[in-house]
C-alpha cells in the first residue's frame, strides 16, 4: 500500500507503474482512497518496497508493504496478528513493539485493536513505544486491515524524496 502526497494523488498510478512494471510487467495498482493505493504484484511485498525506495516515484510518501490481510473485525484482525508473529516467532520473540493503526476509509475501533494486539503478543514480545524493534502498522480501507510489520522508519521513503515534495 503506498499513500500520496496531498495534490499528487491523480498521478500517482501511472509514477507507481513507471517503477514497478521493469521488475513486474503485470503489476496492477488500484486507488483505494483519494490518497491510497493498492498494489498487486508477484513480487514480494519487502522487495516492492526496495524497488520503490530506489526510484521514489514523486507521488509518493509512504509504502507500506502488506504482510498480510484480514477482515475489519476486531477479534479475527487480533487472532490474524498473533497467527503471523507466532508463526515467525523466532524473528520477533523477546522484541520490542507497538502497534499503530489508521482508517483511511470506514470505520473501525483502532484504539480497541492497538491494545489488544499489545495484550495478545504478552510472551512473545513487549510494548515499547520509545525504542520499538517494530512497528505493526494497520491500515484500514473499508471492510478490510492491511498489516505491515516494520521496523521505525521503514515505511518512510529516502529523505531526498521527502525534500523535493515539499
Amino acid at each position: 500500500m503506498v499513500t500520496a502526497y496531498t495534490g499528487k494523488e491523480q498521478r500517482c498510478v501511472v509514477d507507481l507503474l513507471n517503477v514497478l512494471m521493469p521488475y513486474d510487467p503485470e503489476v496492477k495498482v488500484v486507488q483505494a482512497t483519494k490518497a491510497s493505493f493498492l498494489v498487486d504484484s508477484s513480487l514480494n511485498p519487502n522487495a516492492v518496497l526496495s524497488y520503490l525506495k530506489l526510484s521514489p516515484p514523486r507521488c509518493a510518501a509512504k509504502v507500506y508493504p502488506i504482510h498480510m490481510v484480514s477482515v475489519a473485525g476486531l477479534e479475527e484482525l487480533v487472532r490474524s496478528v498473533v497467527e503471523y508473529i507466532s508463526s515467525r516467532r523466532s524473528l520477533f520473540e523477546g522484541k520490542k513493539f507497538y502497534a499503530e493503526c489508521v482508517v483511511r476509509s470506514g470505520r473501525f475501533p483502532c484504539r480497541d485493536a492497538e491494545i489488544g494486539i499489545g495484550i495478545a503478543l504478552r510472551g512473545i514480545m513487549s510494548v515499547n513505544f520509545d525504542n520499538p524493534d517494530y512497528i505493526i502498522h494497520m491500515n484500514v480501507i473499508r471492510d478490510k486491515v492491511y498489516v505491515s510489520v516494520l521496523q521505525p522508519m521503514q515505511e518512510k521513503l529516502s529523505e531526498s524524496s521527502l525534500r523535493q515534495n515539499k
